[in-house]
């Protein structure tokens, strides 16, 4: 199929869906030539820019970029942890439940600094990293 059919195809949905539809945008993004690459030395240009208005926010939006490309392939997610707080009887006297996001990587040493800890004057202290939420 050549690239001419290709656009006669996502045009005949119309316009307007055209913006909505993944092989549209395909199609459009493949026309131009643009990759990947042609993104982040674009971006990098602007990082190396000597005016801080340009550098600054192309470092933020950089740090943007890597952070969803990250969280795209599982390097990063949602971390629940729950903490309670037990008296001598072993009935739950607080109790609290965090969400925050973590790196994958660091969820291990979290977890074996956490078993390591000692118990508090005010009971044991149970934490249990849960899962990570799809």
């Amino acid at each position: 199929m050549t690239l001419s059919s290709e656009k006669a195809i996502t045009q005949s949905k119309g316009t307007l869906p055209s913006f909505y539809n993944l092989d549209a945008f395909n199609v459009a993004v493949k026309a131009s030539d643009f990759d990947i690459f042609e993104e982040v030395d674009i971006l990098v240009s602007h990082m190396r820019d000597p005016d801080p208005k340009v550098s600054l926010p192309a470092l933020k939006h950089f740090r943007s970029i890597m952070k969803d490309v990250a969280q795209s392939n599982g390097l990063i997610s949602n971390v629940h942890r729950s903490l309670s707080i037990d008296d001598e009887k072993g009935k739950i006297i607080e109790q609290k439940i965090t969400t925050t996001q973590s790196l994958l990587s660091n969820l291990e040493e979290d977890n074996r600094k956490e078993n390591q800890r000692t118990d508090t004057e005010e009971g044991k202290r149970n934490k249990e990293f849960l899962p990570p939420s799809s």
